[in-house]
């Protein structure tokens, strides 16, 4: 956040180059630090003392090593077919095919903030149906909000794309519109993707990721050539609903729920979120009448 304002008043002030740029990106990344040390220090000089405990390196290293595979896996799944189109096509053509991504991953921004609210959740949580019960019904929702999120930025593809990066970039809405599938699939992996962390279950999530980087690196290589951008964008499609579908069939048949269980609204939620709408609505009538008097 404080990188983004950097920015912001340095497009305000009209002095945003590169350099401005790398500058804010160092300053913004120490802001925690500086942020963070005083508390500590307020704690005691002793928390700051590094010390060593065996049994929780143990565990660390043993959650740690997992997840980081599953994450580097998971990264290269996004960023290989950019690599691949750099290779094969044109400079223009990887410039377009950035900016349909970057501008597709917007819709992740649902799926990412549920995430921050939903692991504490589930890791506190010592019931596990209770964490399954949590998880299907934020992965519920989350595919709704992805549904329109996704619909809403078709619609208005052809006027944001020129909007965000000039009329120039035009050639990047059809790859846009072609990415949109696989990100109703991404934001639901990522809510999945978080219950299986929580349970421990990384080496299920490597194989998952695995499988899906296999396919689109293949099918890639066999369609880049030949379709460019728009086959790109196909197989990325294809690929994130190919995990995303190996995920849910992964966690229907281990927690014995249905799929549908996990992907569908159902009456009770659209009970619970109508009352929780009604309540957030009727909070702030009354506290802009108070305002009023």
């Amino acid at each position: 956040m404080s990188y983004v304002i950097i920015l912001l008043v340095a497009m305000f002030l009209d002095v945003l180059t590169l350099d401005v740029a790398l500058v804010g990106l160092a300053f913004s990344s120490l802001v925690p630090t500086i942020v963070y040390v005083p508390t500590l220090i307020q704690d005691g000089v002793r928390t700051l003392l590094p010390r060593f405990h065996l049994d929780t390196a143990k565990a660390l290293l043993s959650y740690g090593v997992g997840f980081q595979i599953f994450s580097s896996l998971q990264k290269l799944s996004y960023r290989l077919d950019l690599l691949i189109i750099t290779y094969f096509l044109t400079e223009a053509d990887v410039g377009y095919y950035s900016m349909s991504v970057n501008t597709g991953q917007l819709t992740w921004h649902f799926p990412i903030a549920i995430s921050f609210v939903l692991l504490p959740m589930l890791a506190s949580s010592s019931e596990s149906k209770q964490s399954l019960e949590q998880t299907a019904m934020v992965a519920r929702g989350t595919v709704v909000l992805m549904v329109v999120s996704v619909g809403a930025m078709g619609v208005c593809a052809q006027w944001l794309i020129p909007l965000l990066y000039g009329p120039e970039y035009l050639p990047a809405v059809v790859p846009l519109l072609l990415l949109l599938p696989g990100m109703v699939s991404g934001g639901l992996s990522h809510i999945l993707n978080d219950y299986l962390l929580v349970q421990r279950r990384q080496l299920q999530l490597i194989g998952i990721s695995s499988a899906g980087l296999i396919i689109t690196t293949t099918l890639n290589l066999m369609i880049i050539p030949v379709y460019g951008i728009n086959g790109a964008a196909v197989v990325s499609s294809i690929g994130a609903t190919f995990v995303a579908l190996l995920t849910v069939l992964y966690v229907a048949r281990k927690e014995r729920v249905s799929i549908a269980a996990l992907i569908l609204i159902n009456q009770a939620d659209i009970t619970q979120w109508s009352s929780t709408l009604w309540k957030a609505f009727t909070s702030a009538r009354m506290r802009f009448n108070s305002l009023r008097s």
